[in-house]
Formats: structure tokens, sequence, C-alpha cells
């Protein structure tokens, strides 16, 4: 379900070389797992992982695609 008033993508703008690049919401506040509830079936080594995993996916939209800076301004953008 669509959430108005939520922001779906944002647009990152190089502080650079002025290149401007799009960024799904996800990656911008990666969805981290905390520490698991005792007995809740996987273990802390799986989290790590987990979070691990997530943060390298979002770590490709934090530089810029044309020189490599990580000098961004960042706005929301509305759908």
């Amino acid at each position: 379900m669509r959430i108005p008033w939520r922001a779906r993508e944002y647009e990152r703008t190089c502080g650079d070389c002025g290149y401007v690049w799009l960024v799904p919401r996800w990656a911008v506040h990666p969805p981290m797992q905390g520490l698991p509830i005792k007995g809740a079936g996987y273990g802390v080594r799986e989290v790590v992982v987990h979070n691990a995993e997530l943060a390298e996916e979002a770590s490709a939209f934090r530089v810029c695609a044309k020189c490599g800076s990580v000098h961004y301004t960042q706005r929301r953008v509305w759908s």
C-alpha cells in the first residue's frame, strides 16, 4: 500500500560534477534488522550477514556514477 506523504525515491545531485541520479527509498534508509530474540530460529551471524548485504547494496547509490565523488545533496521526489 502506498503512503502518500512518504517519498518513493530521492534525487541526489553530485556536489562536484552536477550529475543527478535517483535512489530508491530502501537504499536511503536500509531496513536493517536488530539482534534476534532468543529462540527466534536464527542467530546473530545471520543477522550480521543480512545487514552487511543490505549495506553493500545501498552503498552503490552513495557515490556519483560519473566522477566517483561522495559529496552530494539529496531531495525527496514525490510521485
